[in-house]
């Protein structure tokens, strides 16, 4: 089972490119998100970002998990 938490900081870092930024809107340090990002690929068993030293993509699976998450119910 995902923490609800983990799905929030996933979107937020989805919306803004960057898990730092992410981090800074919710008063965490990077590495709590990048740990919280690792917790739910784990738990999904897939991949959600496509990670570099300079960039931060959502892979298609991220693409569509964010598009389930900003769905009207």
């Amino acid at each position: 089972m995902f923490r609800l938490e983990d799905l929030a900081l996933f979107v937020r870092a989805a919306a803004l490119s960057s898990f730092s930024d992410a981090a800074r809107e919710a008063g965490l340090q990077p590495a709590q998100v990048s740990a919280a990002i690792k917790r739910l690929e784990t738990t999904l068993n897939i991949r959600l970002f496509a990670r570099s030293t300079r960039s931060l993509r959502l892979t298609p699976e991220g693409e569509n998990l964010a598009a389930l998450c900003h769905a009207d119910a």
